[in-house]
């Protein structure tokens, strides 16, 4: 089998509208990507698989259990399969989230560390400034957070720590027997994170995730952004323009801090072909859902 020094992990639901974008831009940082799809219903999984046959670098996984087990599904991997693949650090990934840093210097300084890496998140927020006529959420996305409150963090995993660790929920950290690695950082290495794109999308992945961790646990801490939303759609039965930019700019944040202009650098080279594969209605989703509950197979 071949061998990939850098490997990206993803597990990925609904993230049709941006999952070509993820994929394309972060293939320039890493050597490989394994990306799980979680039940998706909004043709993130075909997307996917035109990628695989298109790049010969993406691998496709499913796995359609329920009640969002993101963590279960990487700790799994990392467990049973990652070694195969000889990687010196496995990338963790979500499907909003692009890395940010010069080429040549993440893959010099990650192939160059033997500890765990953490990758500040930087958010990125729609505006009414957006141009809504372009389909890439990385370059009609333009304005991010000029301050984290509180700050993210994404983890890598080295090789030294594959089958030895755990991944905690989120991918924020690593735990050996319960107690946290301490993690490398370099300040020239971002996360960018698109949580929230649109408002069927936000609404869909709000809906969904508070739906599937509310059937495992009472517990709103994991996922609380989630509950916020759903709560906030159940009640009024609606997400007007003003709500939206509200929940943007304060998903999983305490307060505002202003925003700035500085667009990611998405390169336009890497142009979108399978737009025509997603399905962008939420209630084609939610009536999946829906009807797998009824049924019982979520």
């Amino acid at each position: 089998m071949p061998t990939y020094p850098l490997l990206g992990l993803s597990v990925v639901k609904n993230e049709a509208d941006i999952i070509e974008a993820m994929v394309r831009h972060n293939l320039q940082y890493l050597d490989h990507m394994v990306i799980f799809d979680n039940g998706s219903l909004d043709g993130t999984v075909d997307i996917l698989r035109a990628l695989a046959a298109e790049t010969g670098r993406v691998e496709v996984r499913i796995d359609t259990r329920g009640r969002h087990i993101q963590r279960s599904i990487i700790n799994g991997f990392l467990r049973a399969h990652a070694l195969e693949y000889d990687p010196v650090q496995v990338v963790l990934l979500d499907g909003d989230e692009l890395i940010s840093a010069e080429i040549d210097v993440f893959r010099g300084t990650l192939l160059g560390c033997s500890d765990p890496i953490s990758l500040e998140w930087t958010t990125f927020v729609p505006t009414v400034h957006d141009d809504l006529s372009m389909s890439n959420p990385a370059l009609r996305i333009q304005h991010r957070r000029i301050k984290e409150r509180p700050p993210f963090r994404k983890t890598t995993v080295p090789a030294p720590n594959i089958g030895y660790s755990r991944v905690t929920a989120g991918s924020h950290a690593l735990k050996r027997d319960g107690v946290a690695i301490q993690p490398a950082s370099f300040d020239d290495i971002k996360i960018a994170h698109y949580p929230v794109r649109s408002k069927n999308q936000i609404l869909t992945k709000a809906l969904l995730g508070h739906w599937s961790i509310r059937r495992r646990t009472d517990s709103e801490s994991e996922g609380w952004q989630w509950h916020h939303i759903a709560a906030q759609y159940l009640e009024n039965g609606q997400l007007n323009d003003a709500d939206f930019f509200e929940v943007a700019e304060m998903y999983a944040a305490k307060r505002k801090t202003g925003l700035t202009h500085q667009p990611l650098g998405y390169s336009p080279s890497l142009s979108l072909k399978y737009l025509d594969l997603g399905k962008s209605d939420p209630l084609f989703a939610l009536a999946h859902f829906t009807e797998d509950m009824i049924l019982g197979k979520k």
